[in-house]
């Protein structure tokens, strides 16, 4: 019977130990770093190739965009201060319009031809 309380205490210790164990918190050397969260690129990353041709012309997204752009700088405004454009192309009439900073006080709008 003696030898019966001995393997209890012994298990009972056992257990105790393990809780203690698993109640740590983990070491440096234990955690696992996870990997870097991977999103969408950044938009300086990303390309984009758009061409519209129509009649026997060609533009491209760029294209329209730089003009655009050129058009801003033009007028004494700092390229950062584009915040928002909108570009609708209608390749019959050779000729893209766009809405720059929509919704805001410094909205404009205008039209390029290509």
């Amino acid at each position: 019977m003696a030898a019966e309380k001995d393997a209890k205490k012994k298990d009972v210790t056992n257990v105790a130990e393990d809780a203690k164990k698993a109640a740590k918190p983990a070491t440096k050397r234990g955690r696992r770093r996870k990997g870097a969260k991977r999103g969408p690129k950044p938009a300086s990353e990303r390309t984009v190739d758009f061409v519209v041709q129509f009649g026997g012309k060609e533009t491209s997204y760029g294209d329209i965009v730089g003009q655009i752009k050129e058009m801003w700088k033009s007028r004494g405004k700092r390229e950062t201060s584009l915040k928002a454009l909108n570009i609708y192309v209608k390749p019959e009439e050779s000729t893209a319009y766009y809405v720059i900073n929509a919704g805001t006080k410094g909205e404009e709008t205008g039209e390029i031809k290509y």
